[in-house]
């Protein structure tokens, strides 16, 4: 089943949208090719709860997020793996952001493979630092 994805209005040129697909595809094909069975995410899931897969092997079951790596500023030539962008509030009203979403493991994109964080221990780490 495919869904309508749409950037957002700070999105101008849809870049960070077809980074996150690039992104999110990337992490199925390598989760994949681990031996894990990956089902998307429905939209509400994946815009409310904030997880994009759900990865299932033999003796675990996790909610995936994706993060594409990112730019530091707009006007930067290319995106960059050192620095990660972390959402503490979303966009929306009520929106509590990624950080406090459903999922249990984060999955940073870097230059050559994925960076896998545990939710809960990120958001530990944020209160304490923050």
């Amino acid at each position: 089943m495919r869904y309508r994805i749409s950037k957002n209005r700070y999105d101008a040129t849809g870049e960070n949208l077809n980074r996150g697909i690039s992104a999110e595809e990337r992490f199925k094909r390598a989760a994949i090719n681990r031996g894990y069975i990956v089902s998307k995410s429905d939209p509400p899931s994946d815009r409310d709860d904030h997880w994009d897969y759900l990865i299932e092997s033999a003796d675990e079951s996790l909610r995936v997020e994706v993060k594409a790596i990112k730019k530091v500023r707009r006007s930067d030539p290319a995106p960059q793996d050192e620095w990660v962008w972390i959402e503490i509030k979303g966009v929306r009203r009520d929106d509590p952001g990624w950080l406090h979403g459903k999922a249990d493991i984060m999955a940073f994109e870097t230059k050559r493979s994925f960076l896998l964080v545990d939710r809960e221990e990120l958001v530990k780490f944020v209160n304490n630092n923050t």
